[in-house]
């Protein structure tokens, strides 16, 4: 692990930073969603649901970061 600098520790942050971006970000708009009563056809719940797509590329866009970087320390070890 040695000789990659702070790679490791760039994709271990970045991975750990999936964590509160759920947890702050996405569930609100999960709890939006779930809430009863809530009509599946008014145009907030549209509005709603691709917020939470957004949101969730978002999520998978800073995993797959936190992947490369760590493939890239992998990669340049010595």
């Amino acid at each position: 692990m040695a000789g990659s600098g702070g790679s490791w520790a760039l994709g271990a942050l970045l991975l750990f930073a999936v964590i509160p971006f759920t947890l702050l970000r996405i569930m609100p708009v999960n709890h939006q969603l779930l809430a009863p009563g809530r009509d599946a056809q008014a145009p907030e719940t549209e509005l709603l649901l691709r917020r939470w797509g957004h949101l969730h590329a978002d999520r998978t866009g800073l995993s797959g970061l936190a992947f490369l970087v760590q493939r890239t320390a992998i990669a340049c070890r010595p």
